[in-house]
Order: structure tokens, then sequence, then C-alpha cells
């Protein structure tokens, strides 16, 4: 899931940013909020299973985020900013298909293959 949602989010900067139009730009940045919709509660939640730690490092990054994005922005102009986000996601996109783990079975699933192969 994240990595459909990375990818969904860069498409949607990507287009956002690509194509200077109104439009384009309200297409996009929707694109962006779908890939974000699925992305954020992973994120908390694979903070929480890290600990108290890795909820801090996700809280600081959603408050540091527009901040860097911002002044960014007001130094170099709002498509350079962007390219923050842009980056971001692509590497979400990445990373998801990175951490390709084979599924575990439960308890359930085995006793059940063992019922079936007697």
């Amino acid at each position: 899931m994240a990595r459909l949602g990375g990818l969904i989010a860069t498409l949607g900067l990507a287009l956002a940013i690509g194509v200077p139009a109104v439009p384009s730009a309200i297409i996009g940045f929707a694109l962006v909020g779908i890939g974000t919709a699925v992305l954020v509660p992973l994120a908390f939640s694979a903070g929480a299973n890290l600990g108290a730690g890795g909820t801090s490092l996700a809280l600081a990054g959603s408050v540091a985020g527009p901040a860097v994005i911002g002044n960014v922005a007001d130094r170099f102009g709002l498509r350079v900013a962007m390219a923050i986000p842009l980056a971001a996601a692509l590497i979400i996109a990445l990373a998801g298909s990175l951490n390709r783990e084979p599924p575990t079975t439960s308890a359930a699933e085995e006793g059940l293959r063992t019922l079936v192969r007697r």
C-alpha cells in the first residue's frame, strides 16, 4: 500500500509542478491527497511500532516539513520547493518496493493446511 500511495502522490506532484495550469494543479493535488491518505496512517502506525521515538520523529516531520518547504519557496520559488515533497514521495514509493517480505501465515492457516494434507 505504501508503494501505491507513494506512486500516486509522486504522479500528482509531478503533474502539479510540471503543467502550470489551474485544472492540472487541482487534479495533481487531488492525486497527492489520495496518495498521502494511505501514507499518513501507515507512517504513524510504523512509528508507534518503533516506540515513543518513532512517533516523535513522525510528528516532528509533520511540524518541520512545512517550515522547510516555505523557507525554500521564499528563497528559490514554489516550484523548486515542491520538489521536496516530490522527492519524499518518490523515496517512499521506491522504499515500498524494496520491503517485499513474504506474507506470513497464521496459526489457523497452518492448522487448516495440516488438515487438508491428511
